[in-house]
């Protein structure tokens, strides 16, 4: 299984995972069958929120499972679409992440758990965080700086 994980920088399995899919800078493919693990730039991360169009360069690499703090519904649809599983688990560094995934700690992540206000502009989503809450509690959606809820 090749396994991606969105991170904040290019160093492999050191890395801190990044707490959004779309935007990460770096994805870091581990390949669970022969060990290897490599790092694929991301050529959307700075582009619009929603712009963002990953699933074919993962495909190219094989993916066939994502693990993410936190996932838009067009990316987790898209992803699903291309036959890429996408787990849950919210760890700070990629290696406690594969550890979970390798001990079965990564749940599957249903579409009704992703940040479905992402890129809308609608006050009082769910905020997907990197914390292992996953943003279930009340505060800011992913339009950064705002706060408030809806009327």
């Amino acid at each position: 299984m090749k396994i991606c994980i969105p991170s904040k920088d290019p160093r492999g399995l050191s890395s801190e995972v990044f707490d959004h899919f779309g935007s990460a800078p770096w994805f870091t493919i581990l390949d669970t069958e022969e060990g290897k693990v490599r790092t694929i730039r991301n050529p959307n991360c700075h582009r619009d929120e929603g712009s963002c169009h990953h699933v074919d360069i993962l495909r190219k690499a094989g993916v066939t499972a994502d693990v993410s703090s936190g996932i838009g519904r067009r990316a987790w649809e898209g992803l699903n679409a291309a036959g890429i599983k996408v787990f849950s688990a919210g760890f700070s560094k990629v290696s406690e992440l594969v550890e979970a995934v390798k001990a079965s700690g990564a749940t599957l992540l249903d579409l009704s758990e992703t940040c479905a206000q992402h890129g809308q502009g609608a006050w009082g989503g769910r905020g997907c965080g990197r914390g292992r809450g996953q943003g279930r509690g009340r505060g800011q959606t992913h339009r950064h700086g705002q706060t408030g809820d809806r009327a």
